[in-house]
């Protein structure tokens, strides 16, 4: 799994993945797309910035209003990961639930933009 061969369909595919978790939630879909988002990040040639950059990319200049500071608190990235992924990890299947682990410690771990200063709130 390359990066560079996912990227022209990368855009379209979280597109429809992302509409279909809004029209028609269901427990089994969203862990699969939790499942799907981390395994993105752990895969070695793809990574936790490819994952983050593409979700942002979707919306660009989307910034969501934290209204307990009143102030810009991050893009969609972290809107899916406190909203989707880190509310639904407990409920991945055991057998999945490596994965998704290894996932997540990349997304703290290998990623540049995690700490840059527009999403820095969510580290």
């Amino acid at each position: 799994m390359n990066s560079d061969v996912m990227r022209p369909y990368t855009n379209q595919v979280l597109l429809l993945l992302l509409n279909r978790l809004q029209s028609k939630p269901s427990a089994l879909f969203t862990q699969a797309f939790v499942y799907f988002m981390t395994l993105l990040s752990a895969v070695e040639s793809v990574g936790p910035d490819f994952v983050i950059q593409s979700l942002d990319a979707i919306q660009p200049g989307y910034v969501c209003l934290h209204w307990e500071k009143g102030d810009a608190d991050f893009r969609l990235f972290g809107n899916i990961l406190n909203g989707v992924v880190l509310s639904n990890t407990q409920k991945v299947s055991v057998k999945d639930r490596k994965v998704v682990e290894v996932g997540l410690t990349r997304f703290l771990a290998k990623s540049d933009i995690m700490i840059s200063d527009s999403h820095r709130q969510l580290w």
